[in-house]
């Protein structure tokens, strides 16, 4: 199955296997909508996507550089857990708007000194 792409008002509708073999197909389009259709605040669904592997992550970045330089701003909605999983592995939380790293709380109680 191939990535289909559908645009809805302020949404295009992603779905189908974000895979290897439709993933430069899939960034022309996303990009040329993002470029020429898409209003100022826009929005790729994902809720389709039936399976998804590296390049998924590869197209979400694409279609975010493709936003910014449209001057767009993209949000991505029904993202997968396993593609969700990957982004975290990445450190690229920040696709999802989440925080890329959590915050850690040092216990300095525990540091040892060398007085």
């Amino acid at each position: 199955m191939s990535t289909t792409l559908s645009a809805a008002g302020d949404t295009l509708q992603v779905g189908g296997e974000l895979d290897f073999a439709g993933a430069e197909r899939a960034l022309k389009q996303g990009s040329q909508w993002l470029r020429d259709e898409a209003p100022a605040q826009c929005r790729l669904d994902l809720a389709g996507v039936t399976r998804s592997n590296s390049a998924g992550v590869a197209l979400m970045l694409g279609w975010r550089r493709s936003a910014l330089e449209a001057g767009k701003v993209l949000a991505f909605d029904n993202v997968p857990e396993a593609l969700r999983s990957l982004l975290h592995l990445a450190g690229l939380d920040e696709l999802l708007g989440e925080p890329a790293v959590e915050s850690v709380r040092t216990d300095t109680s525990q540091v040892a000194s060398n007085d």
